[in-house]
């Protein structure tokens, strides 16, 4: 979940942009990049799993 900022989140050949209170979820083995291209800083809360034996 964005909580301040905004960024620019690319999966794949997919680009969108997230603001405040925005939430997205990326499948596992995706190639992804999140960045922040602006000049203010972003804040965001990431919850994720790893597998017991990978």
């Amino acid at each position: 979940m964005i909580l301040s900022g905004e960024t620019t989140t690319r999966v794949g050949d997919l680009e969108e942009k997230a603001g405040p209170m925005a939430t997205f979820t990326i499948p596992p083995i995706e190639m992804r990049e999140i960045v922040n291209e602006g000049s203010d800083i972003v804040t965001m809360i990431v919850a994720m799993s790893y597998p017991e034996n990978p």
